[in-house]
């Protein structure tokens, strides 16, 4: 089963190392990070939703990758999650915090 880790953030937050480290060809071979999505624009939101699912299942389609991660708005995690197929994998939530040592 596959492994699908949504990192939720605020507008205001700052992320930028997080995602830079995750980025970074610090991950393991069946990881990837598919990107960080801020607030949508409400004037393409429909096709930005689109793009941000389509690549989260992409990758989740792919034999060698179990372990998935990408970012997104809070406000914007729901209309997001609904268009990835979750059929086969595990959703995880983590937050900024959480990354924070």
């Amino acid at each position: 089963m596959k492994i699908l880790n949504v990192i939720l953030f605020k507008d205001d937050e700052n992320d930028e190392m997080i995602f830079e480290k995750l980025s970074r060809n610090n991950l393991l071979p069946h990881q990837e990070f598919c990107g960080r999505w801020g607030e949508m624009s409400q004037f393409n939101k429909d096709e930005c939703l689109r793009a941000v699912s389509g690549a989260v299942n992409y990758f989740l389609k792919l034999e060698d990758k179990t372990e998935i991660y990408f970012g997104c708005s809070e406000k914007d995690y729901n209309d997001i999650i609904s268009l990835i197929d979750r059929s086969d994998c595990k959703v995880n939530i983590l937050y900024c915090s959480d990354f924070e040592h």
